[in-house]
């Protein structure tokens, strides 16, 4: 009796095999063109972000000259300010009678129309005195921004004991500092100096020292996503 089940059960499981095996046959032949369809859209979405990415970093590379041009261009308009040309003759402390001259090339600053998240801070410097003023304050002692300024890291190739000195070096205008971190503000900031009048070394008597965000410079460059994230394809 169950010899004549099994007899009768084998024909069932020989359909069932056949639909089996025609179900999977089918199946494989519509996957393979959605399989090579799939592929072909990953190259192509591959290729559209990296794309993307490279427009971007070259926009925010753009974007980042800009800024920086923009800055020459107002250190070089602020060394032509007749307070400032007064400040930078003065050797050694500034006269009672020429404070009005360190307030007015304070508002200068402030009033100079340069406003930039990228630039953290900045300063002017100069050669015959430790008076510096940025766009909040005046500083009559440049001890106070040693921690900025002070070579322990490379400016380039400049290394000096005197960290005045590499801002008035003739060898070159633009010099720049390895990032630093700002406890105070709890940020990371890279750290260039424009020697001053430009294009002409042999007279550097001043200098813009600014202070770059860098992660707002890493912003110009790339998404927060990727930032925060990482890019993976």
């Amino acid at each position: 009796m169950n010899m004549r089940k099994r007899k009768d059960d084998f024909p069932r499981f020989h359909v069932f095999l056949k639909f089996l095996i025609s179900y999977l046959a089918i199946t494989i032949v519509f996957m393979i063109p959605l399989l090579l369809l799939y592929r072909a859209s990953l190259h192509n979405s591959k290729e559209s972000i990296v794309k993307d990415s490279y427009a971007n970093m070259q926009k925010g590379y753009v974007t980042i000259e800009n800024e920086l041009l923009h800055l020459n261009k107002m250190a070089a308009q602020l060394r032509n300010d007749s307070s400032f040309q007064k400040i930078t003759r003065q050797s050694g402390g500034i006269p009672a009678d020429q404070v009005y001259d360190l307030v007015r090339a304070n508002k200068k600053m402030r009033d100079s129309g340069f406003t930039s998240d990228m630039i953290f801070d900045n300063y002017m410097i100069f050669k015959q005195n430790n008076t510096a003023i940025s766009r909040s304050r005046i500083i009559t002692d440049t001890n106070d921004l040693e921690e900025y300024i002070d070579p322990y890291k490379n400016w380039n190739q400049y290394i000096s004991d005197n960290s005045r000195q590499i801002m008035f070096m003739n060898s070159s205008i633009l010099k720049y500092r390895d990032s630093v971190f700002n406890s105070y503000e709890s940020k990371e900031i890279i750290n260039c100096v424009l020697s001053l009048p430009l294009g002409n070394p042999s007279l550097f008597d001043s200098a813009m020292l600014v202070q770059l965000d860098t992660r707002q410079i890493l912003y110009r460059l790339a998404s927060e996503e990727v930032l925060e994230h990482g890019f993976y394809i």
